[in-house]
């Protein structure tokens, strides 16, 4: 209603309207802010109890790192959910907030993932990646933007499925890691005590496969939804449109090959492992592609 009344009112009334409305956004930005470094200062504290617990071997750690890493994801969590109304209102989508929101699905994932399987060592390796991957969206926060042309109930929700299939396949590089590592040490026959601490190989392969299911899932349906993109003719055979494009579709096409497979040829283990890993990769690289230059 007040948003009619500024708009259809007089020149005066807009301006003193459109004040109060950067004002309220300005409030909301900084208290944003304030969550996502309160949070950030969590994971970094998460980070500490599991990389000590791992090299310490005190199993007591993990459990003090992840009660930190629930901290800072209810922390951070606030903050995403600001920036994320407003999105849906029609604001500017940056880099550094992809980051963000990247890092607090996968934080979200390995938590519920965590729950399930109970792999708390798997907490060393995803606290140090949620803060290497927030670190820049600290140090360098991007200017305002004009958000882009195409608007609406899509725009969100392709934003959404894409960022938490990135989420997905990384979880399935870092549980993929872990596989790969486990599988060299027991070859060696003398596993460290940090590898005796994990599942066994075929628990591992079991959650890859799970994880992949999912990210497949979500990166169908974020290039459906992302064919409603409305992009110039210009732009559509610039190198960095052209670049987004192929890695999604290698990344999907890949992990179509690999669950395919796995079903008709019982593939397992180091194969899926190292084709997660690479699915991973190029959407990293599909990812950075779709700022390159612009907000979305």
């Amino acid at each position: 209603m007040v948003h009619s009344f500024c708009a259809g009112g007089p020149a005066f009334l807009q301006g003193g309207c459109g004040r109060r409305m950067e004002g309220r956004a300005d409030r909301k930005g900084k208290m944003a802010a304030i969550l996502f470094h309160i949070g950030l200062v969590a994971y970094g504290i998460g980070s500490f109890g599991h990389l000590a617990s791992l090299v310490r071997e005190r199993p007591g750690g993990h459990d003090f790192g992840d009660r930190a890493l629930t901290v800072g994801f209810l922390f951070h969590g606030a903050s995403v959910l600001l920036r994320a109304i407003d999105l849906v209102q029609g604001g500017a989508f940056r880099f550094a907030e992809g980051l963000s929101f990247v890092a607090f699905l996968t934080v979200g994932l390995y938590l519920l993932v965590g729950r399930s399987f109970r792999i708390p060592i798997l907490g060393a390796f995803v606290a140090p990646l949620v803060v290497v991957i927030l670190l820049p969206a600290h140090a360098f926060p991007d200017p305002s933007a004009t958000p882009p042309p195409w608007m609406g109930w899509i725009r969100p929700l392709h934003i959404a499925m894409a960022l938490s299939g990135l989420a997905l396949f990384a979880l399935g590089f870092l549980i993929s890691t872990l596989y790969l590592l486990l599988q060299r040490e027991l070859k060696t026959k003398r596993p460290g005590a940090m590898f005796r601490r994990l599942p066994s190989l075929a628990q591992l392969d079991r959650m890859t496969q799970q994880v992949m299911t999912a990210g497949f899932v979500l990166l169908t349906l974020t290039l459906l939804t992302g064919v409603l993109f409305p992009v110039s003719s210009a732009e559509s055979s610039t190198l960095r449109q052209l670049t987004k494009e192929a890695m999604g579709v290698v990344a999907w096409g890949l992990t179509a090959a690999i669950l395919v497979l796995r079903q008709i040829l019982g593939w397992r283990g180091r194969r899926v492992a190292l084709a997660t890993m690479m699915g991973f990769f190029c959407l990293a690289i599909a990812f950075a592609g779709v700022f390159v230059g612009r907000p979305v």
